[in-house]
């Protein structure tokens, strides 16, 4: 499950933004290291889920000013050019 959980500044929640809930399908091995490659397109890896959540934020959120708080996954070049242009 892929959470985008809304919280103001002082920390207060307010509610979910955005929810996504996956199940890996098996792969091979072959598959796995080109998952891993730049060979596959952004849209088909799980990594493709904080781009599909930020833009979701931001339709919500409208003019107020997003920061968006990510793990390891989500350092890519894609969610970065994505959020510069939102």
């Amino acid at each position: 499950m892929h959470t985008c959980l809304g919280v103001t500044t002082d920390g207060l929640p307010l509610g979910l933004l955005d929810q996504k809930v996956f199940a890996r399908k098996l792969r091979t091995a072959e598959r796995r290291r080109l998952d891993k490659s730049n060979l596959t397109p952004i849209e088909e890896k799980e990594s493709f889920r904080w781009l599909e959540s930020l833009e979701k934020t931001k339709a919500i959120t409208g003019g107020t000013r997003v920061v968006t708080v990510c793990d390891r996954e989500a350092d890519m070049y894609g969610l970065f050019e994505l959020s510069h242009r939102l």
